[in-house]
């Protein structure tokens, strides 16, 4: 709300740095991260003691721990960026925050975000970063192979071979599983399909029975097209820490992404992990590109009820 507020605050420069004050030290990180997401528009409020905040403000958050405040401030940074032109030497410190969290950075969809900016804004010096990165996960090494290109430096991609996931796809051959959801706004079941998903099946039947969704807010709502969880950061590139192959269905596997379909939440392909969505309504454009793991049987007005924030208190596998 106070963001929104900030938003509608165009012409009280006072009133906009009091509510950014508040929002960049607020303790959930989905406010510092709507806080890091304004600052440009604070850009013209001040003199070049407070634009060289706001740049140590972003460098600061790019190199921060939480995903979805780094991620936020790596967004952000090309439009800092422009604000700056081409030679201020405060580009050099965005530089290094940059180059520097491209070079330790894991995740996939940061780590190409990452490549992303370095490319748009010939950092130079972020090349080692993106030769690291051309034997990584092959999303993340196509992303670095164009980085690489736009630096005027060739680099082919040589992604490590895909590691099975730590579930056991035989435990849930042949078998007749129900995943039961208690959520904030009720009980959702849904009958998995192992016989056209088994390694996504198995891997969401592991991760339950470990505990691993318990607790876990909804961080995604699109209105009548899905509602996604299942991610520990709650920033929409957090997993379990491995990847699971993709396993789209045919039209013959089932009813697939119809309203109560339950999908496997990717960023590209082979890039699945531990995210799911349900799905609001019908989405044919869904269909043969993300794994569909089942539908809901019971709890459809919960799941169509569920907002951000809210929780899925306790999951279990139902197994016959």
């Amino acid at each position: 709300l106070l963001a929104e507020r900030f938003d509608g605050a165009k012409s009280d420069a006072g009133y906009r740095r009091a509510a950014l004050r508040i929002l960049l030290a607020h303790d959930d990180p989905r406010v510092r991260a709507a806080g890091i997401g304004v600052l440009k528009d604070t850009w013209n409020d001040g003199d070049e003691r407070s634009q060289a905040t706001i740049v140590g403000t972003i460098a600061s958050a790019i190199g921060t721990k939480n995903a979805i405040v780094a991620g936020t401030a790596i967004e952000v940074a090309p439009d800092i960026y422009n604000l700056l032109g081409t030679n201020h030497p405060l580009r050099a410190n965005l530089d290094a925050a940059i180059v520097s969290r491209a070079l330790t950075e894991t995740d996939v969809d940061l780590s190409s975000s990452l490549y992303g900016v370095i490319a748009k804004e010939q950092i130079a010096s972020g090349a080692e970063a993106c030769r690291q990165g051309l034997t990584r996960h092959a999303i993340r090494a196509k992303a670095a192979a164009e980085c690489l290109s736009k630096l005027g430096e060739a680099g082919k991609p040589e992604p490590e071979p895909p590691q099975p996931p730590p579930a056991d796809v035989a435990s849930v051959i042949g078998k007749k599983l129900l995943w039961h959801l208690q959520t904030s706004r009720g009980e959702i079941v849904v009958d998995l399909r192992p016989d056209v998903a088994p390694w996504a099946v198995a891997t969401i039947a592991t991760l339950t029975e470990r505990g691993f969704y318990d607790g876990l807010e909804f961080h995604r709502d699109v209105p009548n097209f899905v509602i996604q969880g299942g991610d520990p950061t709650m920033t929409g590139a957090g997993g379990p820490g491995f990847m699971i192959p993709a396993e789209p269905a045919s039209s013959a596997d089932g009813p697939g992404f119809v309203a109560g379909g339950v999908g496997i939440a990717d960023a590209g392909r082979d890039s699945g992990g531990s995210q799911w969505f349900i799905m609001h309504s019908r989405a044919p454009h869904l269909d043969g590109r993300y794994t569909w793991i089942g539908s809901v049987v019971s709890g459809q007005k919960s799941a169509d009820a569920l907002l951000i924030g809210d929780k899925v208190v306790k999951a279990t596998i139902e197994r016959r």
